[in-house]
């Protein structure tokens, strides 16, 4: 009995898988005329059952990332690619079901390699859910033993040497009117931390984005930096912060979510905490957005530096260092000498600190 059957040796679970249909994808983008798309039925026993209900069932907690199936072009409510899929989960047939394979062929860069799609269907109830994962083909080594010889070769079409390396989607519904619209996604072989999952995964083959907006995503980051800022008394979270938005502008157009974003700028764990600390719902910082370098701005302009006696020193961020010139007064002293040159445009007085 593998490792997989033992996990779900006894166990009960109330989503169900129905169908797995299974269909070996070529990386295609650009060609005009496109392979012909191989598939089969998994039964529902055996090994690979068990490996593909160990992820089905996780799902929605491995898939955190969420997105959304855009309207045509033309505003009305309609996504042919949902469409599509709403036809597979109706009909549950290999045949509506090669379709998406087909569809996914067409998007695949060489980059992407070959690849083994995997649809499953589950029902829990009126609760119906869609899985769609894509594992990478791999070089291995295949050695058989004889008696008296050993034979050793090399294959290319190693599918699911680790089961941690996929890209999924789910989607959950109960109507398929209103439901079916929104899902979880993931990525787990994109390696580059400012992207956490494949454009043409999402984009291209789902016709679908990140439910974020770039100017939503961007705002609630600068938010929670300057609220992390405003409320905390330590002075390496201050500084840490105050650093990564003065570099943010390497981020710009780029996909991050809040959780990459501290890895991005090697932000300390007490520092991501409290950056996250502040999220109503700390999932959020999994949501992913394209950073918008003229949202940020709006957010976080300035850059205000208290010190002892009681002077407040503020300057553009991205210019403060140039503003201010700071000297330690001795290399066993905690205080500085802060200078600056400029001729006086505007003097007043206010009630209050700003």
């Amino acid at each position: 009995m593998s490792e997989f059957q033992q996990n779900y040796r006894g166990k009960a679970f109330n989503m169900k898988i129905t169908h797995i249909f299974s269909f070996l994808v070529r990386p295609e983008k650009g060609q005009e005329v496109q392979s012909e798309v191989g598939g089969t039925s998994i039964p529902l026993e055996g090994n690979l059952y068990y490996m593909l209900l160990t992820i089905f069932e996780r799902a929605t907690e491995d898939c955190k990332i969420d997105i959304t199936f855009l309207p045509s072009g033309d505003g009305i409510q309609f996504n042919q690619r949902r469409s599509e899929i709403l036809d597979v989960i109706k009909h549950r047939d290999i045949k509506h079901a090669q379709l998406l394979a087909k569809h996914l062929q067409s998007v695949t860069t060489k980059r992407s390699k070959l690849g083994l799609f995997f649809i499953v269907l589950g029902r829990d109830g009126g609760t119906e859910r869609i899985y769609l994962s894509r594992f990478p083909a791999d070089f291995g080594i295949v050695a058989e033993e004889t008696q008296n010889e050993l034979h050793v070769e090399l294959i290319e079409q190693v599918f699911m040497k680790s089961e941690k390396s996929y890209k999924a989607v789910v989607f959950d519904g109960t109507n398929a009117d209103s439901d079916f619209w929104i899902g979880k996604a993931i990525d787990k072989q994109v390696n580059d931390n400012s992207v956490s999952i494949s454009g043409y995964w999402i984009k291209e083959f789902l016709k679908a984005d990140f439910r974020t907006t770039s100017a939503a995503g961007t705002r609630r980051l600068a938010k929670a930096i300057m609220e992390t800022i405003n409320q905390t008394n330590d002075l390496e979270i201050k500084e840490e912060l105050t650093s990564a938005a003065r570099l943010s502008r390497s981020l710009a157009n780029k996909i991050i979510s809040m959780d990459n974003f501290a890895d991005k700028f090697g932000l300390s764990e007490k520092t991501k905490n409290a950056l996250i600390s502040t999220l109503r719902n700390r999932n959020l910082r999994f949501d992913q957005f394209k950073f918008s370098t003229s949202e940020f701005r709006k957010h976080v302009r300035f850059r205000s530096l208290q010190i002892s006696n009681g002077a407040i020193l503020t300057a553009p961020l991205n210019s403060f260092d140039q503003c201010f010139t700071k000297q330690c007064i001795a290399d066993d002293s905690d205080e500085y000498l802060f200078s600056t040159q400029g001729t006086i445009v505007d003097d007043r007085l206010r009630a209050k600190k700003s």
